[in-house]
């Protein structure tokens, strides 16, 4: 997204209260007329992605999304608890972790349109067959069956 304006959130966790701490922002631009996307590989217990939604709301967005790797149900359902508003979608898909190219690990690339990229080289695969899609990836990567019931996630390996 060439002509997108990038803002960014720091948090971490406190090892004592074990709460989320903002200690870094930088926005870019009118929020309120903007869409922010909050990209963060795992929701485990919501409190970094619940922090994040409450920052952005007091500085007036609007419209926030969240792309996630891995959701736990804990964390889904603290989000939705802490914004009954917040529209959880529950698309869940699971490839092996290695690059089939470079063997550098899939979790760290970015993720657009059911696609990941991977970080080292640019190849990128299908996130929902696992099929390599640009080189220098030739081969694919695994992909596994996910069962999605109430709390349950199951991956058939």
């Amino acid at each position: 997204i060439p002509n997108a304006k990038v803002s960014v959130v720091g948090l971490s966790r406190n090892h004592e209260t074990l709460q989320p701490e903002h200690y870094f922002e930088r926005f870019v631009g009118q929020l309120a007329e903007r869409t922010a996307l909050i990209v963060d590989p795992m929701l485990a217990t919501g409190g970094s992605m619940i922090a994040t939604v409450n920052l952005l709301k007091q500085r007036g967005c609007l419209d926030i999304r969240a792309l996630v790797l891995v959701a736990a149900p804990e964390g889904v359902r603290a989000l939705e608890a802490a914004h009954p508003e917040a529209r959880v979608q529950d698309e869940v898909f699971a490839i092996d972790d290695t690059c089939s190219h470079s063997e550098a690990s899939l979790a760290e690339g970015d993720v657009t349109d059911f696609k990941i990229e991977c970080w080292l080289h640019g190849a990128e695969f299908d996130l929902r067959t696992g099929e390599a899609l640009t080189p220098p990836a030739v081969a694919p990567v695994k992909a596994y069956s996910v069962i999605v019931d109430g709390d349950s996630v199951t991956v058939d390996a």
